[in-house]
C-alpha cells in the first residue's frame, strides 16, 4: 500500500451523497492521501449515474446476477484487485458484506451511520431516533467487522433534535454532519495508517 495514495472504493445503493462529499473533499484537499478511483453499486440508483457522469470508474454488481452472496462479493472482491484498492467508504451501502470481503480488507473498510452507535443499528436509524423523541442523536464514522453496525468506533457526532422539528429538518441536519465528518474521518484514519 502507498503511504503517500491510498486507492478508495466508494460503496453505495442509494442516492450517494456521501460519495458525493467524499469526491467533493478530495477536489478541496480536505482527503488527505486519500484518492477515490471506484465506485461500486448493488442496484441501479441515483449514485451509479452520479459516478459514471464523472467518469470515475463505477460499476453495478447486482447480487442477483450471482448464485450466492460468496461470489457476489467475490466478484467485488475482483474489481477490487482490478484497481489495487487500499481502502474502502461504505456510503450508503445498503448490504452487509460478508467475512470474504471483511477479511480481504480488514481494518480497512469505513462505514458512517446516521445514529450514536451502538443507539439505532441498522436501517432508518434517523427515523427510529425521530421517532423515540431521544434529546440528540448524531452520526458515527466505524470501522466495518461481520456484524451490523458493530465494528470499532472511529468518530462520532451529536446532532441535537429540537423540540417540534420535523423529521425533514432533522434528517438535514443529520446529513449536514455526515457530509463534513465522513471525509474528516477519512483523512485522519489515512494519515494513522500512513504512518502505522
Amino acid at each position: 500500500m502507498s503511504h503517500e495514495n491510498f486507492r478508495l472504493a466508494l460503496f453505495a445503493s442509494g442516492n450517494g451523497t456521501n460519495a458525493q462529499a467524499i469526491y467533493k473533499a478530495r477536489q478541496d484537499g480536505r482527503l488527505g492521501p486519500i484518492s477515490p478511483q471506484v465506485l461500486i453499486c448493488d442496484k441501479d440508483c441515483p449514485a451509479l449515474r452520479w459516478g459514471q457522469d464523472l467518469g470515475l470508474a463505477s460499476y453495478l454488481v447486482k447480487p442477483r446476477d450471482y448464485p450466492d452472496r460468496k461470489s457476489h462479493e467475490q466478484a467485488i472482491l475482483d474489481l477490487l484487485q482490478d484497481h489495487t484498492i487500499d481502502l474502502i467508504a461504505l456510503a450508503g451501502y445498503m448490504r452487509l458484506l460478508t467475512p470474504l470481503l471483511v477479511g480481504a480488507y480488514e481494518g480497512r473498510i469505513l462505514n458512517i451511520h446516521p445514529a450514536l452507535l451502538p443507539e439505532f443499528p441498522g436501517t432508518e436509524a434517523i427515523e427510529r431516533a425521530y421517532e423515540a423523541r431521544v434529546p440528540f442523536s448524531g452520526v458515527t464514522v466505524h470501522l466495518v467487522d461481520e456484524g451490523m453496525d458493530s465494528g470499532p468506533i472511529l468518530a462520532q457526532k451529536k446532532v441535537d433534535l429540537v423540540p417540534g422539528q420535523s423529521l425533514d429538518d432533522f434528517a438535514a441536519a443529520i446529513h449536514r454532519v455526515e457530509h463534513q465528518l465522513y471525509p474528516a474521518t477519512l483523512a485522519s484514519y489515512a494519515q494513522k495508517l500512513a504512518q502505522a
